[in-house]
């Protein structure tokens, strides 16, 4: 298993959010309940999978990706649509 971590404009090198409203995207509830407790988000359990960090493409783009691991993650203040998470990766 791994973490797919799809974001318009593609990502920083080592550090950059998220909007918390993208989180679980796409993905089967039977996954997200092994990934939530209590309706929050296991970030924990999450650090422990590689990661796949993906420019989310429209049209005839090639696909920028890497894989990585998430060494840090949490939830923080307003972004500009919502609550956003913010992550540290390698």
């Amino acid at each position: 298993m791994f973490s797919l971590l799809v974001k318009a404009g593609g990502w920083a090198e080592s550090r950059d959010s998220m909007p918390l409203s993208r989180s679980f995207e796409h993905t089967k509830d039977s996954i997200i309940e092994e990934f939530k407790v209590n309706s929050e988000i296991d970030f924990q359990a999450l650090i422990g999978l590689p990661a796949l960090f993906l420019k989310e493409t429209f049209g005839n783009e090639d696909p920028v990706a890497r894989v990585g691991r998430i060494i840090h993650a949490g939830v923080y203040g307003r972004g500009i649509y919502g609550t956003d998470i913010s992550l540290e990766y390698v």
